[in-house]
């Protein structure tokens, strides 16, 4: 059957290259080194508006923010798509208190979100993997370091309402210059934040549901701002 298109939607998923600028503000906030916040400010609103504009240029319909409100402190990092998101909910304190934390196996398949030595691929190709040389991480060794993420330590809270105002604002400020008329914006799900680590709930299911209850903020005003 022949079928006529007079027209392709493209959009893509995901985190963009953030600019060299917005990476270095970022990694001195994260070493807790003195930022001016308005001057932060302007480079991401500044950021995201260049991120759109090119989407829009080389032919995306339906541009993202590049994700540029979830902060990134190197050139190459795959955590922030969820990893944001515990600067925006309450209820987590440093792994480094809480020492005599263990993981939960899932009852099924024995293995332990978030945690790679068990998975079948780092268990054959070891070697690789922890090669600080190898191409295993997609990172230079000097970029890579050992993280132990937050653990949930009491009742989850959404706390991140004015990170997320600035990522709608400078997004929808991005749109009406480029001319996009729709636009997405990506925000974790539930099941991908709660798999860090948790002895406040009694279980993985009410600890997820809890995430879902705070994030429920997130995506709502994400919506209710007019962005997919």
């Amino acid at each position: 059957m022949k079928r006529s298109i007079d027209r392709i939607l493209t959009t893509h998923a995901g985190s963009l290259p953030r600019p060299a600028d917005l990476i270095a503000l970022n990694r001195s906030r994260a070493q807790k080194e003195p930022v001016d916040a308005a001057v932060f400010a302007r480079c991401l609103t500044t950021s995201v508006a260049d991120v759109v504009r090119k989407q829009k240029d080389v032919g995306i319909d339906i541009p993202d923010d590049g994700e540029f409100g979830k902060p990134m402190a190197a050139s190459i990092d795959y955590a922030p798509w969820w990893s944001y998101a515990f600067a925006r909910l309450e209820g987590f304190s440093p792994a480094e208190s809480i020492p005599d934390f263990k993981r939960q196996k899932s009852s099924v398949a024995e293995m332990v979100l978030g945690v790679n030595a068990n998975r079948r691929d780092f268990e054959k190709f070891g070697e690789f993997y922890q090669d600080p040389d190898s191409s295993g991480t997609l990172q230079g060794s000097a970029a890579r370091r050992v993280r132990r993420w937050p653990i949930c330590t009491s009742a989850v809270k959404y706390i991140g309402q004015a990170a997320l105002a600035a990522d709608i604002a400078n997004f929808k400020a991005a749109m009406a210059a480029s001319g996009a008329t729709e636009g997405f914006m990506c925000a974790v799900a539930p099941g991908s934040f709660a798999r860090g680590g948790n002895v406040h709930y009694k279980n993985e299911e009410e600890f997820v549901f809890a995430t879902a209850d705070a994030l429920r903020e997130e995506y709502k005003a994400i919506v209710d701002a007019g962005i997919v």
